[in-house]
């Protein structure tokens, strides 16, 4: 299988349209390293295939022409939901706001998001909605701090939870959602998407990142056949030889395996005596 390790989502940028044409004539399908509760959504609107890294882990399925209409969300009982004139939904209890419903855009006002709050008007809970109506995760809050982040599987059993301190994450663990047992812990948002995505990429897989930070070295420990896609000069500010361009040209890194460039960049390099066995030069549109 192909995959383009994305950790964004470019619709709507210049260039999306040559992007997207590229992904259905290779048969590449996307795999967003972040969680994404609409992706569904946006695969179905732009006719792509795609995975998430969140979805793979809690073994997440989508239903088809399904989503979850406002006047059905869960909200705690007795909550009114009223729509303001401007458009935006307020959850009122006891003649108190206690929160407010997000819906996805474009659609007949299907839940995306219900914000709690306390008194003071501060954060307390976050439950996301994905965009067919399923419960996705929940995000704990304190003095309007972040605390934790529990993504569920789609029975509503917590399978990954993220712990913060001082807005940073600094443990993430995944569980069996039916016993609750810890199977995997790591230290840092770094160390949870290379670990994982090692997990779910294979030998016969090829991974292709066109950018050398996040994206790229969530392929450290990937046994896939990884690629460099450059999409930017091969150039810095200065005119150097990027650092990490230079790196997997000198498999200083190691771990991706090939760069794909077009013949204007190879040329270039050529003129500087850098090594380019793993360079490969492409033509087709991005």
């Amino acid at each position: 299988m192909n995959y383009e390790i994305v950790n964004q989502l470019e619709a709507g940028q210049p260039g999306w349209d040559d992007h997207k044409a590229w992904l259905k004539q290779t048969n590449t399908q996307l795999l967003v390293l972040g969680p994404l509760p609409g992706f569904y959504g946006f695969l179905k609107d732009e006719h792509l295939q795609g995975v998430d890294l969140i979805d793979t882990i809690t073994q997440r399925r989508y239903i088809d022409h399904k989503y979850m209409f406002f006047d059905k969300a869960p909200v705690p009982e007795g909550t009114a939901v009223y729509m303001n004139e401007g458009g935006t939904i307020s959850l009122i209890s006891e003649g108190e706001t206690i929160g407010s419903m997000v819906t996805y855009a474009g659609t007949r006002r299907a839940v995306k998001e219900l914000r709690y709050q306390y008194l003071d008007g501060t954060k307390d809970l976050i439950e996301e909605y994905s965009f067919d109506g399923n419960h996705y995760s929940n995000l704990f809050y304190y003095n309007d701090d972040i605390q934790e982040i529990q993504f569920l599987n789609r029975d509503g059993k917590v399978v990954i939870r993220e712990f913060f301190y001082e807005g940073a994450i600094n443990l993430i663990t995944v569980e069996d959602p039916f016993s609750g047992h810890e199977l995997r812990r790591y230290d840092d948002i770094e160390a949870f998407r290379e670990g994982e995505i090692a997990r779910f990429l294979k030998p016969e897989d090829t991974a292709i990142t066109r950018y050398m930070g996040l994206e790229m070295t969530a392929l450290r420990h990937a046994k896939s056949h990884n690629v460099l896609r450059l999409s930017e000069s091969p150039f810095d500010e200065n005119s150097e030889v990027r650092g990490n361009l230079m790196a997997i040209l000198t498999n200083e890194i190691a771990y991706i395996h090939e760069v794909q460039m077009d013949q204007a960049s190879y040329n270039a390099l050529a003129l500087r005596d850098v090594p380019l066995d793993k360079a490969k030069v492409v033509t087709e549109a991005r």
